[in-house]
């Protein structure tokens, strides 16, 4: 093979790579912006409300085995400990 012909494949090679990340970072950035105009909608804030309250329901009249009592029981304990500070600082006015 001649130089000019090694060249030619070099720079073709070149161009393929820059051409392939190019089209991956266009293709993420443009995902990403779909999936953080979604999650900033307004549809899927009433979404998200709509599925918890549905859970609330249907956990509100259930019987809770042992397993489901001490599971809930744990996450409860860590969401507490983690807004002690913000639960005790309720009360005081500002």
């Amino acid at each position: 093979m001649t130089k000019d012909k090694i060249k030619k494949i070099l720079i073709s090679i070149i161009i393929a790579i820059l051409l392939i990340l190019f089209i991956f970072n266009f293709t993420f950035a443009y995902l990403e912006n779909k999936i953080d105009s979604i999650l900033t909608s307004k549809k899927f804030g009433n979404y998200a409300e709509k599925k918890i309250i549905f859970f609330l329901d249907k956990i509100e009249n259930k019987e809770f085995t042992e397993e489901e009592i001490l599971f809930y029981k744990k996450k409860i304990n860590k969401i507490r400990k983690k807004f002690r500070p913000i639960f005790e600082g309720l009360d005081e006015k500002e």
